[in-house]
């Protein structure tokens, strides 16, 4: 959520988990002068109330916090991450309501607009790709990787592209990949594979 609203221009008086933020998205970066209000499934509470916002922004998975946090400011939930379905297509949705309570929703539909351009020219430089399917890995460490399979943001974007993700496994985090040991990978031996990795580490 962080990263579409900084996206669309919007700053915020408050986010949840800056520094991990900065780690592992970094781009856009962190506005100067939000706050961090703790972790975003527990959010610091009287931060939150000394902050006095006017709108919280949270997604589905968080809806239990719900109640206490419409003690501070009313609550928009939006979903981008479901474990299922096209990823793309709900950060695209939630991109374009997110700017409607912000009263900018020609800036979110504006986003929405570059980012599909930018795949449909990549798609277009893609053309000449062999077709060898692509296995995308996250290292969480020497024995155990994630792979990006059904549910997440980067197979969304594969199909966009033309390409085909040759990791087939049921995703077991919330963002759509699959915690499995290093070894799985000999399941995929057709695969040219991607590492990748957090922001900071590009």
């Amino acid at each position: 959520m962080s990263e579409t609203l900084y996206a669309i221009g919007v700053s915020a008086c408050g986010a949840a988990e800056i520094p991990g933020y900065e780690r592992m998205v970094g781009t856009p970066p962190t506005p100067p002068g939000v706050m961090d209000v703790g972790l975003q499934g527990a959010p610091n509470m009287e931060a939150l109330t000394a902050l006095a916002p006017q709108l919280i922004l949270i997604q589905a998975w968080q809806q239990q916090q719900r109640p206490r946090l419409e003690r501070c400011a009313p609550v928009e939930s939006l979903t981008i991450f479901t474990g299922m379905g096209d990823a793309y297509a709900h950060a695209s949705d939630a991109t374009r309501h997110m700017g409607e309570p912000l009263g900018c929703p020609e800036r979110g539909m504006a986003l929405i607009a570059a980012c599909d351009a930018t795949l449909a020219a990549c798609r277009a430089q893609l053309g000449a790709h062999d077709g060898r399917p692509l296995c995308l890995a996250q290292v969480i460490d020497r024995n155990v990787v994630s792979l990006f399979s059904a549910g997440g943001l980067y197979p969304s974007v594969l199909d966009r592209l033309g390409l085909v993700n040759a990791w087939r496994g049921a995703p077991n985090l919330l963002w759509g990949g699959t915690r499995v040991g290093i070894e799985r990978l000999t399941q995929v031996p057709e695969a040219r594979l991607v590492l990748i990795g957090p922001a900071a580490s590009a």
